[in-house]
């Protein structure tokens, strides 16, 4: 058995329709019996019977429909997307139309209930249970015995559980007993919100019980009517019976809505939806329509029960939707006499004609006197007449009078001030101060018996007079709203030949020959009205109360709740919870990391009369303040920033709307680590560390380098002084002057050598290193002038060295140590000096036999240390010096490269 319900869902377009009388119905050729009917928040319909569900394209088209083997109970729906389906003895969840779950009871359900991320259950054995959804655990949290569960109600964390012969109430919370109602041989079968009124209790015999939010009992009533549903929205609430939809009253009163054998019921903003066993049927709730009289051109409302219609030479007193009484106008029958306008004192009724002056009469119906008969044919022809600051102002085609409604004589005419413009309308401000709309000059402001003329070269229709403004229309330049203290005037609609204004609240109804629209200043919301065949409405046929207005076309009275009337002016935006990277973010869930940075937000809203005139304004606030307009329900943003936002969204009618209510949800997005201060400090203070250490680094370089320049210029000047020492200058030239003789060509050629090795001292003392082979050069170079003194009583021994690897060393590393090797040995025939220059791993190595002089020879001490520093700042290796009794030896890193 397949218990997958494909869901497929549609938006329910309705038109307004007249209370007591279904505008719209959608043929069902596929259900039979429905009993449920349920939309969720996107204003997508579910119709379901016992054994089928079904759901509806738009029109009622494209059907489609599913069958079930077991009995289907009841659906609820919840969190925008989610929907939980009673299904025999399971429960079935879902979740944006897929089945997520399948829940066992073992019992046969009867009602369920949504709360806070459970689903509480009642079945026909009295058990009540709740499944948690989050962790799939069903508990049991009561049986009561010998009794069926009927109904389930979650209002303000209160559960409300209907069982035969009682109520309980428990905290939907922590499932606290808080109330236990006993009804004994009353079987209560079901449950209402009546939202800030408390709960109402059906029972199986007609019994309406009212409960107070604190579980009071504040009334009962029996009904003569069979129960088959109820519905409720807010404070409104619905029932259905046998024969006939009826609405609640909060003293239990019913009002029948209409008359009709339907099965199933659901209330939504102030629209209904009835269902039978071929149609769905949409039902306006806002007015009804007084049938009573025809051709109604005035209306004057005592009360809201008491209503003076104005009809072709006869007016009308109704109540409650019934002829009370009719007055005939005097004089000679005439198919175009029209009563144009009315006015009721506590006195006199006063009927204004076109053509006829003004009749009088009594509260009885009784002829008194006609005035305005005996001036010009002007006025005889009564446009508008409103009563205020004990004076009844009467406009006629080209003038106003003031009467006394006591002494029905007139106090002023201002004729005079009207030239010869056609009047349209009139309203009197205080003593001595009105408005008046002409055919030609606009709008004509009189004060103090001076006239000022305002939105001149138009003609002005009606004039709607609110707490903060004046509303004017006129015939082709739209509505314009005025201050009262500047007179300024500013256009705020388009819409023309507006014959009656009436505000709302802060709405306005505006009422044409042939339509009624709601408009909000504010928002430039405009809300048209579906046509409900109004017709040929006139200047005066409206009127308004406290609560109602009333408005008079050909066809009766349409009687409007303004309260409820409100709530079509402003589309309510359903925002669902937003999407993360396509996935749902959990209820509650505002703050996210730096790579949760794309969203997707969904909306709706419910525009059942003009679906396709729905508009969406969204902005972002923290990345844009401005409101962008968009036809679709759904907004993508992607990787955004860093940082606190809030996304709203609101609807109107218009794309030129002004978003004055909007949904929203504001979140978080985090910083990157490396934008948190925290990393931001401690990179900082890492910098400061590192560029610290640098700075230290690098003196301590510069140190370095400056003490190694000074070593080394030490040990140049050493080198220089030991060079030019005056006995080894005058001990090589003497050797020399001994050849000049004997061997010219060897002196000649010991000269070079001696001027090379001051040169070499000159040239290479000025460079950190120089490649071996130049080192052993200059060494060999220098131990031959030695050998021009000591001849063969000095020998030097290299090995052979492969100098084409790259090796270095300091330069004059090498004579040094040879010089050091002559000068602190004792050198004869008996003691020969022999060096040894050879490789050994990576040093090169300097060795030489001992024989000290006899005498002292100032130390080299000094000259070993310098040269050991050098090479410590060039080589990771250090300069090794070893002595024994027979040996000195020196140990040179080879420095690579």
């Amino acid at each position: 058995m397949n218990r997958l319900l494909l869901l497929f869902i549609f938006l329910l377009s309705v038109n307004l329709a007249f209370t007591k009388h279904i505008k719209k119905s959608f043929a069902l050729n596929q259900i039979e019996n429905p009993k449920q009917i349920i939309q969720d928040s996107r204003g997508q319909v579910y119709l379901l019977s016992d054994y089928k569900a079904c759901a509806f394209g738009v029109n009622g088209t494209e059907n489609v429909c599913r069958d079930f083997e077991q009995k289907i109970k009841e659906l609820i729906i919840f969190e925008g997307e989610q929907s939980a389906l009673a299904v025999d003895d399971r429960l079935q969840l879902y979740k944006n139309k897929q089945l997520q779950n399948e829940i066992f009871i073992g019992e046969s359900i009867q009602a369920i209930a949504y709360f806070d991320k459970h689903v509480f259950i009642g079945t026909t054995n009295g058990l009540l249970l709740k499944y948690h959804i989050q962790n799939e655990k069903l508990d049991t949290l009561k049986s009561f015995e010998q009794a069926f569960i009927n109904d389930l109600l979650v209002v303000d964390s209160v559960l409300w559980v209907a069982y035969d012969h009682g109520v309980a109430v428990f905290s939907a919370k922590d499932f606290t007993a808080l109330t236990q109602i006993s009804l004994p041989n009353k079987i209560v079968n079901r449950l209402l919100d009546a939202a800030d009124y408390g709960v109402y209790a059906f029972t199986e015999f007609g019994d309406i019980y009212w409960y107070a939010a604190n579980y009071d009992l504040l009334a009962h009533r029996k009904m003569k009517v069979k129960l088959i549903g109820a519905s409720s929205h807010r404070s409104n609430s619905y029932l259905l019976a046998e024969n006939a939809c009826y609405e609640l009253n909060e003293g239990l009163s019913l009002d029948l809505l209409q008359e009709g054998s339907f099965s199933a019921i659901y209330a939504l903003n102030n629209q209904l939806l009835l269902a039978d066993e071929n149609s769905i049927h949409s039902l306006d709730v806002t007015q009804e329509t007084i049938t009573a009289v025809q051709d109604c051109f005035s209306v004057f409302a005592e009360d809201d029960d008491l209503l003076w219609v104005g009809s072709k030479g006869k007016v009308f007193l109704l109540e409650d939707d019934r002829i009370k009484m009719t007055i005939n106008l005097p004089g000679k029958e005439n198919k175009s006499r029209s009563v144009s306008s009315i006015y009721v004192s506590d006195q006199y009724v006063f009927a204004g004609t076109m053509g006829e002056g003004l009749f009088v009469f009594n509260k009885s119906g009784e002829f008194e006197k006609q005035l305005l008969i005996e001036e010009d044919n002007n006025q005889k022809n009564i446009i508008q007449m409103q009563f205020n600051n004990q004076k009844l102002w009467v406009a006629y085609l080209n003038g106003v009078i003031s009467l006394d409604v006591e002494k029905l004589q007139v106090i002023r005419n201002h004729s005079d001030i009207i030239g010869s413009n056609y009047l349209y309308s009139i309203k009197s401000i205080d003593e001595d101060e009105f408005l008046a709309g002409t055919s030609v000059h606009g709008l004509l402001y009189f004060k103090n018996n001076k006239l000022r003329e305002l939105l001149a070269d138009r003609s002005v229709f009606a004039i709607e007079r609110s707490k903060d403004a004046l509303y004017v229309s006129t015939e082709n330049d739209g509505v314009y709203r005025i201050s009262p203290a500047s007179l300024k005037a500013e256009k705020i609609s388009q819409q023309n030949k507006v014959f009656s204004i009436h505000s709302i609240g802060e709405l306005l109804l505006l009422a044409s020959e042939n339509d009624l629209s709601l408009f909000d200043p504010k928002s430039n919301n405009k809300f048209d009205l579906p046509d409900i065949g109004l017709n040929k409405m006139q200047f005066n046929s409206t009127y308004s109360t406290d609560q109602f207005i009333f408005i008079g076309y050909s066809n009766g009275v349409l009687k409007i709740d303004k309260s409820k009337l409100k709530a079509l002016s402003n589309l309510s935006v359903y925002l669902f919870q937003p999407k993360l990277f396509n996935d749902e973010i959990l209820t509650g869930n505002n703050k996210f990391s730096a790579k949760e940075n794309t969203f997707t937000f969904h909306f709706q809203t419910y525009n059942y009369y003009r679906p396709e005139n729905t508009f969406y304004k969204y902005r972002l606030l923290g990345l844009d303040s401005s409101w962008q307009l968009i036809s679709q329900t759904y907004v993508n943003y992607y990787n955004l920033p860093s940082g606190e936002y809030t996304f709203q969204v609101a609807a109107g009618y218009a794309a030129d709307f002004i978003p004055t209510e909007y949904a929203e949800f504001p979140f978080k997005i985090a910083l990157p680590f490396w934008k948190k201060p925290i990393f931001i400090i401690l990179v900082f203070v890492l910098l400061a560390g590192f560029v610290y250490a640098f700075i230290k680094w690098r003196e301590s370089q510069i140190l370095a380098k400056s003490k190694m320049e000074r070593e080394r210029l030490r040990f140049e000047f050493d080198q220089l002084k030991n060079q030019v020492d005056p006995h080894f200058l005058f001990n090589s030239l003497n050797s020399i002057i001994d050849l000049i003789e004997v061997e010219p060509e060897v002196a000649i050629d010991a000269v070079a050598k001696l001027s090379n090795t001051y040169r070499s001292i000159l040239e290479y003392g000025k460079i950190d290193t120089v490649d071996l082979q130049t080192e052993i050069k200059l060494a060999e170079q220098y131990f031959q002038i030695h050998q021009l003194r000591y001849h063969d009583l000095i020998r030097l021994k290299i090995d052979n060295l492969d100098v084409d690897l790259g090796y270095r060393l300091l330069p004059l590393s090498l004579q040094f140590i040879i010089e050091n090797a002559i000068k602190h040995n004792q050198i004869d025939k008996k003691h020969r000096l022999t060096i040894k220059i050879y490789k050994e791993q990576d040093y090169l190595v300097v060795e030489n036999n001992i024989h000290a002089k006899k005498q002292t020879v100032a130390s080299t001490a000094l000259g070993i240390i310098n040269l050991k520093k050098r090479y410590a700042q060039l080589s990771a290796k250090e300069l090794i010096v070893l002595k024994s009794d027979d040996l000195f030896i020196v140990k040179l890193p080879l420095i690579y490269g």
